[in-house]
């Protein structure tokens, strides 16, 4: 401690807030890598009455469909666009909500 009251009670705010700013960078960092790690991941979702399955990617953008060719032979044929548009709904809000979930972890890990 030094004789100056306020000094000493700067020195320790400014050791407090870049404590806090290291923290909030290590956390960016784990933002910015998970961000870059998102298009690798795909949910995937059945389509209704095993007509196949659509994956999405880690921003909910559609990857692919694969179709099961066997299903389109039965009278479920004309509900195909539908169920496909519903399991890609499906898919991207898994997506979006497991990366919504990570972030608010991080965010949280961030003020701790």
């Amino acid at each position: 401690m030094s004789e100056d009251p306020l000094k000493d009670q700067i020195i320790t705010a400014v050791k407090a807030v870049t404590g806090r700013v290291e923290a909030i960078d290590a956390v960016m960092k784990e933002i910015d890598e998970f961000d870059g790690s998102l298009g690798a991941r795909g949910t995937r979702c059945e389509i209704e009455a095993g007509m196949g399955f659509v994956t999405v990617d880690g921003d909910g953008r559609l990857v692919r469909v694969r179709l099961n060719p066997d299903s389109l032979e039965t009278g479920d044929a004309f509900k195909l666009g539908s169920r496909v548009l519903e399991a890609i709904a499906a898919a991207r809000r898994r997506a979006l909500s497991a990366r919504d979930a990570h972030i608010d972890k991080l965010a949280r890990k961030m003020w701790q």
